[in-house]
């Protein structure tokens, strides 16, 4: 009986895996960014660092999919143009093909190819 849960414990730790990481940096725009996709049971979390935003100003987290793009998450970028932010989207990590920061306006600052 105890192997069996020595067993099972060691298939539970060996099968997590890193999430996967998606970089960009934008020469035109200054901005830099990072996105780490997590899958969740209603669509994907994503972690996005960025910087070289312009300070002070409002950001989109646009995530684009096979289907069409919806609107994962909106912050005020800091006063040293930064943003650390979590979004989710109903798309699942499999049909993303981008994520693209753009101004309140529809400016693009950056894209992530996923």
């Amino acid at each position: 009986m105890l192997t069996a849960a020595a067993v099972a414990v060691a298939v539970l730790v060996s099968s997590s895996t890193t999430p996967p990481t998606y970089r960009t940096a934008d020469s035109a725009t200054g901005v830099s960014a990072r996105a780490q996709l997590h899958d969740t049971p209603t669509g994907t979390q994503i972690d996005l660092t960025a910087t070289g935003l312009p300070a002070h100003k409002r950001c989109i987290l646009v995530a684009v999919g096979h289907d069409g793009a919806d609107i994962a998450g909106s912050w005020d970028a800091t006063y040293g143009g930064a943003a650390r932010i979590v979004a989710t989207t109903a798309f699942p990590a499999s049909q993303l093909t981008a994520l693209r920061i753009e101004t309140d306006t529809g400016t693009v600052l950056a894209s992530i190819r996923v």
